[in-house]
């Protein structure tokens, strides 16, 4: 089995560098990356140029505009592996075995789909991002991993036969959700392996914090309005939405920033129900939800943003 290595990228370029020297650690070296440039301007596709035009892994894409996580799902289109793995320009893997581990997972066990790993927050004391939606007993895994419906972006191995059946993410914000949803009603299985551990390097750059708050909490919006009738999508968003301003006012966001969020939050509710609304059939609904609601999902996100990101002490 090959392994695809998408890496969707703008102005990240040592982030990158070093990103792309760690997968050349790994013991299973039958793989490709494929380097997509979102326009960037601090010298990327020199350093690719100077680094590794001689090797025959990398390959690199540049667009002369962001297209965001839509250059992402370009990569997918061009890769050549049976594997895609998911990943930002700043993560990589832990060990030099996990790919190996990865594909022994694939190979034993025919019905995973896609397969999630553990995130750690190297930034964040090297604190564990618990993204699974249950609690699960960590030091008894079972072969097959644990049951999910979602995966970290930071770190995750997809067939590349799901792109192919479902198509590729939506964009960025409750992509790997969506993903997953869309997955599992089309019939694949994901899991979760606590003992595949992926390195996030959480860099600040490209972050703007108030329009990437924008359009997370209107991605929000937009799959549950997506997936669920219109009453209970309305009862499962507006309460974090609440949340949601009183986040944005500790932050000392803007006032138009906040109005022009509500707006944003309004156009997705209404547009998503009248153009994209696919329920979830009845007998996929645990598969997807693991019988944990959206507002419990969501707000253990708050809080971990809250308690990492906010009100972290500065060293």
């Amino acid at each position: 089995m090959k392994i695809s290595i998408v890496i969707a990228t703008t102005n990240r370029k040592s982030e990158l560098e070093y990103s792309i020297n760690q997968y050349f650690k790994q013991s299973y070296q039958d793989f490709e990356i494929l380097v997509m440039d979102n326009a960037s301007n601090d010298g990327t596709g020199e350093m690719i140029k100077e680094k590794y035009s001689d090797n025959e892994k990398i390959r690199y894409y540049r667009f002369e505009e962001n297209l965001y996580f839509t250059a992402f799902n370009y990569g997918v289109w061009e890769s050549k592996g049976d594997i895609i793995w998911v990943c930002d320009d700043d993560s990589n893997p832990r060990d030099t075995d996990c790919f190996e581990k990865v594909i022994e997972k694939f190979v034993k066990f025919p019905q995973i789909a896609i397969l999630g790993t553990e995130d750690i927050e190297v930034n964040s004391n090297n604190s564990i991002w618990n993204w699974h939606p249950l609690e699960v007993d960590k030091h008894n895994i079972p072969e097959d991993g644990f049951k999910t419906c979602l995966f970290h972006g930071t770190g995750a191995g997809i067939r590349k036969e799901v792109f192919n059946k479902i198509g590729g993410f939506w964009g960025f914000g409750m992509e790997e959700l969506d993903f997953t949803t869309r997955a599992i009603i089309a019939g694949y299985e994901a899991r979760y392996f606590p003992n595949i551990v992926t390195m996030h390097h959480n860099s600040p750059k490209m972050r703007f914090k108030e329009e990437r708050w924008i359009h997370m909490s209107s991605q929000v919006v937009k799959y549950n309005y997506k997936y669920f009738s219109f009453w209970k999508a309305t009862g499962k968003v507006y309460p974090l939405l609440i949340i949601e301003l009183f986040r944005a006012i500790a932050l000392r966001f803007r006032p138009l920033i906040i109005l022009n969020a509500i707006l944003s939050w309004k156009y997705f509710a209404i547009n998503t129900f009248r153009k994209e609304h696919t329920p979830i059939p009845k007998d996929k609904i645990n598969d997807v939800t693991l019988g944990v609601s959206t507002w419990k999902n969501q707000m253990k996100y708050i809080k971990y943003v809250i308690n990492n990101k906010v009100f972290r002490k500065k060293s």
